[in-house]
């Protein structure tokens, strides 16, 4: 028989615990499996996946803007490049979220592709404001190499894993 704490006080627990064998007011048994601890890896996962979801939803923002400005001002074709340009970090937030590799490897590969496009468009315009874009694209590029190089050398069931867990502190890294 199985056991159950005297909290079940109503006269319908009582009959329903009755009618299933449970004894009231026994103390319950049980096995108490502990997680197994994160290695290092995991935890450097854990810390960039919320660092990369950031960084992803603000390569977003910072992406569709510049599509909306250069439609507004010019008119030309340039803006569907850049509202292309889109599907990377949507394709970054998803990854992370998910700790799906192939998808953050797929916004690594954006990343490194658009950090070229600022380039060239920096060399084209002269415009100074586009320097501090490709400097935030190098570093966009940094975190997301990290997370992605870490998250492969963990197995597609641990990550699965490590999405159930709640409570494991994780710490926002910068850099």
């Amino acid at each position: 028989a199985t056991a159950v704490t005297a909290a079940m006080t109503t006269i319908e627990d009582r009959q329903c615990a009755a009618e299933r064998g449970v004894t009231l007011g026994a103390p319950q048994t049980g096995v108490l499996v502990a997680a197994p601890p994160l290695t290092v890896e995991e935890q450097i996962v854990l810390n960039y996946r919320t660092a990369v979801l950031c960084f992803a939803g603000m390569d977003f923002a910072m992406t569709l803007l510049k599509a909306i400005a250069v439609l507004a001002s010019t008119r030309d074709s340039m803006w569907l490049a850049l509202a292309v340009l889109t599907l990377g970090p949507l394709c970054g937030m998803l990854g992370a979220r998910t700790l799906n590799h192939t998808l953050v490897s797929v916004y690594f590969a954006f990343c490194i592709f658009k950090a070229g496009v600022e380039i060239a468009f920096a060399i084209y315009t002269m415009w100074q404001w586009n320097v501090l874009f490709v400097v935030m694209q190098g570093w966009i590029i940094k975190m997301v190499a990290t997370f992605m190089s870490t998250l492969n050398g963990i197995s597609p069931l641990r990550r699965s894993e490590l999405l159930e867990l709640k409570d494991v502190a994780v710490h926002m890294v910068y850099w």
